[in-house]
Order: C-alpha cells, then structure tokens, then sequence
C-alpha cells in the first residue's frame, strides 16, 4: 500500500508544479491560464489529503494493496509529465501538446488509485464521498474545457479510451469495502455496478434481476463460492460462462468438477485486467448451455 501512496505523493506533487508552470506559460490566455491555475490547485489538495490521511491512517499504512500497480502505465504517466516539464522549460509546448498531455495523464488509472487509497487507509464518510466528488468534479471541468475548444472532440476521444459496455449490469460480490467501493469506481465507466457482501446476499440479487457478469470474490461468507456458481446456473443457464472469480488463490483442489467455463483473477490484479476482464464477458453473446 505504501507504494502506491508514495507514486500518488509524487505524482500529484509533479502535476501541480506542471499546470502551475503551464498556467504562466500561457499567461497571455486568460482563459486557458485560469483552467490550468485551477487544476494546479486541485492537484496540490489532492496531494495534501493524501499525506494528511497517510499520517492517521496507523497499522492501515502497512495494508497489503489488493491492486498491482502497472509500472508501464505508472512510469507512462510520469514520463508524460516530465517530457511536458522539459518542453515548458524550453518555450516549446503548444496549447494542443498541453491539452493532450493533461487527457492522457487525468484519464488514466491515476485518479482510481487515488481513491482506492484513501479508502484503504480510512479516508470513510463525509470526507471520504467529498474526495469522490471532487475527482468527478475534476474529470468534468476537463472535460468540459476540452468541450469548448474549437478541435475538443480530438481530446474527448482521449476519455473515451476505457473499454466500453453500455447497458450492461454487473454484480460485485466482495466483503472487502475497501476493494468492494475501489471496483465499483473502476468498473462505473463500463455499466451499472451492484455491490453484495457475501453469496446469500448476491444470490438475493440474482434472483431479483438479471447481470452481464458477476465478479466474485471466491473466499466469500455465508455460501461457498462453487455453490453460489451452481445455484446462480440452475436459475440460469445462460450465466455459465459469465462469472468472474477475484482470489489470492487460483486452485480447486478437491473438485471434480472445477469451474473451467468461469474467469479467474489473481489477487492484487492490475486495473485494467479486470476492467477487460469484465468488458470482454458484458459485450458477449448470451449462449443457452
């Protein structure tokens, strides 16, 4: 966990200074100038909540992440800012550089990490729904900004770049809050997003709508997960192949019959694993076994 914390310290911080930077660089455009002030600012809050949630947040310091940190994409997104950095620095960057600089950096998986850790280290209740909000605040001054300029379409095609599934529902089953909230901000973007505890409590859920996929972890309470699988099909055929399991353990020891037709992911997974993962099933055509 402190890895992560320690990647978003550092990365808000180079952000902050980036837009700051930039803000004076393009001073001789008010309005651009004053959008870019504003998410240096913004940038720089999201930095101090962090440390400030780090310092109180005790033994959750030392919590073992349940997500992988993509050192491609993490290393991506750094590179991105320190090249625009250079670029500023020399009096090279255009308004278009720095408009596709900022899509492909805050429409990454930075700002889902971000939430994700404050969650993990107790950031809960009013404070913590205050940080949601400003991240989605944030995101929609983007992309209304990119909105308005005369080629914005050619940015907005930058956010658009998650997978996509529209309409589809798709069940989380997780007892984990921190890993249950983190996965339904992550796959939001993808469809509609149920959360249950345990399988007594999914099997409520199924029996009262029908999903595109169910992402379960496998070491749930209250109802074995190879039950839940098998009561889940018995009312639906058309669900067999649509499961997801989540599990620091891929085994099935003792089984005759393991769950081959089902999806596995290792825990910690990388966001976008799990993010395809689910996309892939939701865009498939239901089959009757």
């Amino acid at each position: 966990m402190l890895a992560i914390i320690e990647w978003l310290k550092k990365i808000e911080s180079q952000a902050a200074d980036l837009y700051r930077s930039a803000a004076a660089h393009f001073a001789a455009e008010p309005s651009f100038s004053r959008f870019l002030g504003n998410l240096a600012d913004e940038e720089e809050w999201h930095r101090q909540l962090v440390s400030s949630v780090l310092s109180g947040a005790g033994e959750h310091r030392d919590e073992e992440a349940l997500v992988l940190l993509d050192q491609t994409t993490l290393e991506n997104i750094s590179r991105l800012l320190t090249r625009a950095g250079e670029k500023l620095a020399r009096n090279e960057m255009t308004r278009r550089e720095m408009l596709e600089t900022i899509a492909a950096a805050e429409f990454s998986e930075w700002n889902d990490l971000f939430l994700y850790a404050l969650h993990v280290l107790k950031a809960r209740g009013v404070r913590f729904q205050a940080a949601v909000a400003e991240i989605e605040r944030h995101k929609e001054q983007i992309a209304e900004f990119f909105a308005s300029e005369p080629q914005g379409e050619r940015y907005l095609e930058l956010l658009r770049a998650l997978p996509s599934a529209a309409d589809k529902r798709i069940l989380v089953i997780e007892e984990n809050p921190s890993l249950a909230l983190f996965l339904s901000t992550i796959l939001a973007p993808i469809g509609e997003v149920e959360l249950a505890e345990n399988g007594m409590e999914g099997l409520a859920r199924v029996e009262n709508g029908s999903f595109d996929v169910i992402l379960s972890d496998t070491n749930m309470p209250a109802m074995e997960i190879y039950e839940f699988y098998q009561r889940v099909v018995g009312m639906m055929p058309e669900m067999k192949d649509r499961f997801i399991f989540f599990t620091g353990t891929i085994q099935h020891e003792g089984r005759e019959e393991p769950i081959e037709e089902a999806t596995w992911l290792s825990k910690p997974a990388l966001i976008t694993q799990i993010r395809q993962a689910v996309c892939d099933i939701a865009n498939r055509d239901r089959i009757l076994h």
